[in-house]
C-alpha cells in the first residue's frame, strides 16, 4: 500500500475432502462431514516491519484474515473464520534476540471438524486441541554464541474453547523447549536448526528453516 509496510489483498481457498477413521466415527462428527467441499474468499491485511523475512532480529509482523466460506464460492457448507496474529522481535543485547507471538482464531457457522482452529505450538500435535475460539501466546530467546551457532529457548501457552464455550474458562495447555540454530546463509539472513519441545502429552522434534513462526 504505497510506500508503507502495509499490504492488502484477497485469497481464495477450495478443498475437497474424503475423511476416514480408524475405528468408529466420533459421535460429534456427522457422516456429511466425511465427504465435503469447502470454498471461501478472504480479505487479507498484513503489516511487515521485520528486518528479515527469514530469521528476524527486529521488527513486527501483523496478519489479519477474514474468511467467508459459502456455497457461492463452490463449497457445500457456510461458515466464517477469523485470524489475528502478531509476531514481534527485538534485539535485547548484541547477541540476544527476544521474540513474542500472539495468535487468536475464531470460527462461526457450520464449520467442518477439520477446519476448526487449534492450538498451534511446538510440542502439541497439530489439531490435538481444537475449539470454536483459540488463543495462543509464545516467547522465544535466541543467544548468538560465535556468529554462526546460536542456542534457542521457548515456552508457550494456549487455550481452545469448545462450541459455545468460554475461552477464559478453557484449560490452558503449556509447552517448553530448546534448540540450536546455524547461520546457514548470511546473504539471506537465514538460520536453520533443530528444536525439541515438550507439551502436555508428548514431546516432538522439529527441523526449522528461518523463523519457527509463520
Amino acid at each position: 500500500m504505497g510506500d508503507s509496510n502495509w499490504y492488502a489483498g484477497v485469497r481464495y481457498l477450495r478443498a475437497d475432502s474424503d475423511s476416514r477413521f480408524d475405528g468408529a466415527r466420533p459421535d460429534d462428527i456427522s457422516p456429511r462431514q466425511q465427504q465435503l467441499t469447502i470454498g471461501g474468499m478472504a480479505a487479507v491485511a498484513e503489516y511487515d516491519g521485520r528486518d528479515n523475512i527469514f530469521t528476524p532480529n527486529t521488527g513486527t509482523r501483523v496478519s489479519l484474515y477474514a474468511f467467508d466460506f459459502d456455497k457461492r464460492f463452490g463449497g457445500d457448507t457456510s461458515f466464517q473464520r477469523y485470524t489475528a496474529a502478531v509476531n514481534s522481535f527485538w534485539t535485547a543485547h548484541r547477541d540476544v534476540v527476544i521474540g513474542g507471538r500472539l495468535d487468536w482464531r475464531s470460527t462461526t457457522g457450520d464449520t467442518p471438524y477439520y477446519a476448526l482452529p487449534y492450538i498451534d505450538l511446538r510440542g502439541i500435535p497439530v489439531m490435538r486441541y481444537q475449539g470454536e475460539r483459540v488463543a495462543v501466546a509464545e516467547v522465544e530467546a535466541r543467544w548468538n554464541l560465535d556468529g554462526r551457532w546460536s542456542l534457542v529457548g521457548f515456552t508457550g501457552i494456549g487455550r481452545a474453547a469448545p462450541r459455545g464455550g468460554d475461552l477464559g474458562a478453557a484449560p490452558s495447555r503449556g509447552t517448553v523447549g530448546a534448540g540450536f540454530r546455524y547461520y546457514l546463509a548470511q546473504a539471506l539472513g537465514l538460520h536453520a536448526g533443530i528444536d525439541v519441545a515438550r507439551g502436555p502429552d508428548d514431546h516432538a522434534i522439529y527441523i526449522i528453516f528461518g523463523s519457527s513462526w509463520r
